[in-house]
């Protein structure tokens, strides 16, 4: 949870999601116990810890600057185009042909045609109720692109294929529990599956990143076209920018286009072509990150953050360098986060192999 943390927030939003419900679910059939409840919040505040760099940063930022969040949608799977993926074993940026795979597909189904041979409810038949619930959810089959849906908190997740995480743990859940509770085992054919699935996985991953310019999210950008690919194209241009109180972007108004882009991790070097007494420059300033502004070799001391770079320049060509240090607490919260991760990692190695 601490990695998800650290890597994705809706991702996080839907594993805490799914956490509460199946442990109020356990709550409400009495199966719950105060060793279960301790255990579960002290995995929480180990969680929290191990992504504490990321979380204090993302409530830093979002809490002094006013951004333009991304828009609320919940895009469903379309199953036509979601099989056809499976059987070409293809992987592509679009939400409607998310899919968890050949296999993993073959799985669910092996447990739907178990559930109708059942003759009584098991552990594995609930998990595998939950996994065919949650499947169907994700699909075009059940609509939930209704407005009161969409523009409640549910409506982050904006693409239901993101679900296909949780489908895929309790898919393993419920396969290993009927297996288990079966007494089947076949380790002949465990390894068979188990290197069919590798070589699908990895044959569908080269051919998406052998694939260039073949769908309208990734770009194979260079310093020559960056600028102009995130400033115009129509995926994520928008998301986090700085927006006035009417959600309107700032530096969509900027007057002064950027040249000559060349970046690292924390720099910006470009060229601006000045023609107005104030130069705004396409480059959002955020409150809560040091900046350092060089304009000519120049240090610029005086400047606003929370909002987009704005400088008086004379009317002629400008070189300007742009530096984002980390404070203090930034080297602290990550100090924290590789910590916790360290003990946490050693703490379960030693209950693997000690005890």
């Amino acid at each position: 949870m601490g990695m998800i943390a650290n890597s994705h927030v809706i991702s996080l939003f839907l594993m805490v999601l799914f956490l509460v419900v199946l442990e109020f679910s356990r709550l409400i059939l009495k199966k719950i116990t105060w060793q279960e409840i301790i255990n579960f919040v002290i995995a929480g505040g180990l969680a929290v810890l191990i992504g504490f760099y990321s979380i204090t940063n993302i409530i830093k930022i979002s809490e002094l600057n006013h951004l333009y969040m991304p828009e609320k949608k919940l895009e469903p799977i379309i199953v036509s185009e979601m099989v056809t993926s499976v059987l070409n074993n293809t992987i592509q940026d679009k939400s409607g042909e998310f899919n968890i795979g050949l296999i993993g597909l073959g799985i669910l189904l092996f447990l739907v045609v178990q559930l109708f041979r059942s003759q009584k409810m098991q552990r594995w038949s609930i998990w595998s109720l939950v996994t065919v619930f949650l499947f169907v959810l994700t699909t075009t089959w059940i609509p939930l692109q209704k407005p009161w849906i969409v523009n409640s908190i549910f409506g982050n997740i904006q693409f239901l294929g993101r679900m296909l995480s949780l489908i895929v743990l309790s898919l393993v859940v419920a396969i290993t529990l009927y297996l288990n509770q079966n007494r089947m085992r076949n380790d002949l054919m465990l390894i068979f599956v188990s290197v069919l699935l590798l070589l699908m996985g990895i044959g569908s991953v080269s051919q998406f990143h052998w694939k260039k310019n073949d769908d309208p999210v990734r770009y194979y950008v260079n310093n020559q076209n960056l600028v102009l690919t995130s400033h115009t194209e129509g995926h994520g241009y928008r998301d986090y920018a700085l927006a006035n109180p009417k959600g309107k972007i700032l530096y969509l108004y900027a007057n002064t286009p950027i040249k000559n882009y060349k970046g690292t991790g924390n720099t910006a070097t470009f060229t601006v072509d000045v023609n107005y007494e104030r130069a705004t420059i396409p480059i959002n300033l955020y409150k809560n990150v040091e900046y350092q502004i060089y304009v000519d070799g120049k240090k610029i001391k005086q400047f606003k953050c929370a909002k987009i770079l704005s400088l008086s320049l004379s009317r002629r060509n400008h070189k300007i360098k742009l530096i984002a240090k980390a404070g203090l607490s930034e080297y602290i919260t990550m100090l924290i986060s590789v910590v916790s991760m360290v003990i946490c990692s050693g703490l379960l190695l030693r209950r693997r192999y000690i005890h």
